[in-house]
């Protein structure tokens, strides 16, 4: 199942709501978000300086770094400052696969201006 990284900065609101709350709670309202969505959170983090946060979830849905990014990043109380970024993860095995695939499709194209193989 694919892992994903999502990782942001709250706004200056969110960081207040969030110590008032609680930093767990924050993990308490991400879990459901992502289950509802067919996937698990494995891990939140938060970090410091730059009230910064990152979690760790696998989704089987196609497109789950879109879904979860047009669930919460976009909503206007989001408390997220600068939108935030989800990049999908890859083992090595898997980026070696990937590279393998990349290859094997570059050798099979032909650049404006080259001959034909």
């Amino acid at each position: 199942m694919p892992r994903y990284l999502v990782m942001g900065t709250y706004s200056q609101e969110g960081m207040s709501a969030a110590m008032e709350e609680g930093f767990a709670s924050r993990e308490e309202a991400v879990r459901p978000l992502i289950e509802a969505m067919g996937g698990t959170l494995e891990a939140m983090h938060f970090c410091s300086p730059g009230a910064g946060f990152n979690f760790v979830i696998q989704m089987t849905a196609p497109n789950a770094d879109v879904a979860y990014s047009m669930s919460v990043m976009g909503t206007a109380n989001s408390a997220f400052a600068n939108g935030g970024q989800v990049v999908e993860l890859k083992t090595g095995a898997e980026a070696d696969a990937v590279l393998a695939n990349a290859a094997e499709a570059h050798a099979k194209y032909r650049a404006p201006g080259e001959a034909s193989a």
